[in-house]
């Protein structure tokens, strides 16, 4: 029984559709560097047959590239992503508005999960993971972890993969941006109040001295 199981979870592996949908992309884009007349269009319609996917030989798409359940896949000729893309069924990576030729460029290491879609010439930056079913039209950071629709950032992975806080409408706690300075005075205020109410007597426990120069330094 141990060798028959072990025949039939090899076999298992080794037919992985997911597995033979990017091999069949390979072998499309391979035909069409090679200018092969027709050969990369049919590669590409036997994929489609075989696997229910649309890669088209024209994206370009770097080494380590997984594809978990390739139903639904839709990938544009114009994509460009970096090692390490991993797609789950049905995410489609394409236009955004018809004659509108641009498409999204990914960095390296990206996760884009089931149902998720990056329409237009937007740019996602590496170590991104998209969430199921979101919708992503505008370019994400590096490690930014979305979801919603319209897609939102819910956290930031931080040194060592860890995923960090964020404000709501997805801003980062840890960003040094402007746009988030505003938040931080509030923080400064709600913590000095919360920490000096008590000795100061000061209504609210900030003395409007201490406001400026937590603020300045923020």
């Amino acid at each position: 029984m141990g060798v028959v199981d072990d025949l039939d979870r090899g076999f298992e592996r080794l037919m992985l559709a997911g597995r033979w949908a990017v091999g069949l992309y390979r072998l499309s884009r391979a035909a069409w560097k090679a200018r092969i007349p027709l050969l990369p269009y049919l590669i590409q319609m036997l994929n489609g047959l075989l696997h229910g996917c649309e890669i088209h030989y024209r994206a370009a798409i770097g080494r380590g590239f997984r594809i978990a359940h390739p139903r639904g896949i839709v990938v544009g000729q114009n994509v460009r992503a970096g090692e390490g893309l991993t797609l789950y069924t049905s995410v489609v990576l394409g236009v955004k508005h018809t004659g509108v030729p641009s498409q999204p460029t990914f960095g390296k290491d990206v996760t884009i999960y089931a149902g998720a879609k990056v329409l237009g010439g937007v740019t996602v930056g590496d170590h991104v993971t998209i969430g199921a079913n979101a919708v992503v039209t505008r370019d994400l950071q590096n490690g930014a972890l979305v979801a919603g629709v319209p897609a939102r950032v819910v956290g930031l992975k931080g040194i060592g993969g860890r995923r960090m806080p964020t404000f709501p409408r997805g801003r980062a706690l840890i960003g040094h941006q402007s746009h988030d300075r505003a938040l931080a005075r509030g923080l400064v205020r709600v913590c000095r109040a919360s920490g000096r109410g008590a000795s100061t007597g000061t209504p609210g426990g900030t003395r409007p001295e201490d406001e400026a120069a937590d603020e300045s330094r923020v």
